[in-house]
């Protein structure tokens, strides 16, 4: 296929990008990736020693200035784009920051184009060694943006308010007597699970989401529910959560379930919150910060807390025995209560 390619005056990179992906379509896609491992492995560190014998000390300091502030372009710009891009999409800007950051930088493949236009004469030769070091300064910045980027996000989110979709309190009113009573942040697995046990309760739910596949998915169903952030007070604010009287969170996450208790206290609300946390460690902090009752997926399904949930519902006396059992579980497992 690569032959066949370069016969027609396609370069051989081409080719082999498309076996590739004829073979990706294979039933013996792993097995080749086993196979080829070694292989890929010894050529791409071949592929990084070529690249710094193009690299001197004289070369550094000629093109020291372009490639840095490429670098700043690709560090800032790449996360900018890929936000606006995934909003236009419907996804909110705290995704699309997590996205852009996680590819804030240049890949291998940028130098298989710049290789093969230097090659056909479109690009200058003085192009790779400032492309090199652009590679080099964006590769080792990112793998810090991939460690600290929701704590950035955090620190930044006043920067990316104007791109928040809170609904407009003009059209869309929101009387006391029409606030649901029960509200189920996130729908996705475990949202899903948990659902038809709020069904049961018989009372008025409303369920938030940010992703639009699942709002898509509610839609498909005729459920009740709403796009939003629920870590934006302002939103908390609209669809009235302090008046609800059981906030069931899913969504596994210690900031937004810290914005969502915060909140709570704020209103002096007296809503039953139960959050859910990846770990006992996490459900430590949850129970710190004030929640009522925290799931942990690995510990404590859907479907069983679905049958906990009509027993206890709106009562937080009621789930004081459970978490005394839940906490002697964790402490067991994890050794931290």
């Amino acid at each position: 296929l690569a032959g066949g390619l370069t016969f027609f005056g396609f370069g051989i990179e081409a080719g082999a990008l498309l076996a590739g992906i004829s073979l990706a379509g294979s039933g013996f896609q792993r097995e080749i990736e086993q196979k080829i491992r070694p292989l890929r492995d010894f050529f791409l560190i071949i592929f990084f020693i070529v690249l710094g014998t193009q690299l001197t000390v004289e070369l550094i300091e000629q093109y020291w200035l372009p490639a840095l502030a490429l670098s700043v372009f690709v560090l800032i710009g790449n996360p900018l784009i890929i936000i606006l891009v995934l909003r236009l999409f419907g996804y909110h800007p705290r995704t699309g920051f997590l996205v852009g950051t996680s590819l804030a930088q240049i890949s291998e493949f940028s130098f298989i184009l710049l290789g093969g236009g230097i090659a056909a004469g479109l690009a200058d030769p003085d192009s790779l060694p400032i492309t090199t070091m652009v590679a080099i300064i964006t590769i080792a910045i990112s793998a810090y943006f991939l460690k600290y980027n929701e704590k950035m996000y955090e620190k930044l989110e006043f920067l990316f308010k104007w791109l928040e979709s809170v609904p407009d309190m003009q059209d869309n009113k929101n009387d006391d007597d029409e606030v649901p009573r029960v509200m189920l942040f996130g729908y996705h697995e475990l949202g899903a699970s948990i659902l038809p046990a709020i069904k049961k309760l018989k009372e008025d739910y409303l369920i938030v989401d940010f992703d639009p596949a699942a709002i898509d998915r509610l839609e498909i169903k005729q459920e009740p529910h709403i796009y939003g952030d629920v870590g934006n007070r302002e939103f908390l604010d609209f669809i009235k959560a302090y008046r609800a009287k059981l906030i069931i969170c899913t969504i596994p996450d210690v900031n937004i379930t810290r914005d969502i208790i915060e909140y709570l206290k704020i209103k002096g609300s007296r809503t039953v919150i139960v959050v859910t946390a990846k770990t006992a460690r996490g459900a430590k902090k949850m129970y710190d910060m004030g929640a009522t009752f925290v799931i942990v997926p690995s510990m404590l399904g859907g479907e069983l807390f679905s049958e906990l949930l009509t027993k206890r519902k709106y009562k937080k006396t009621a789930w004081y025995p459970l978490i005394r059992k839940q906490k002697k579980l964790l402490a067991a497992n994890a050794k931290i209560f």
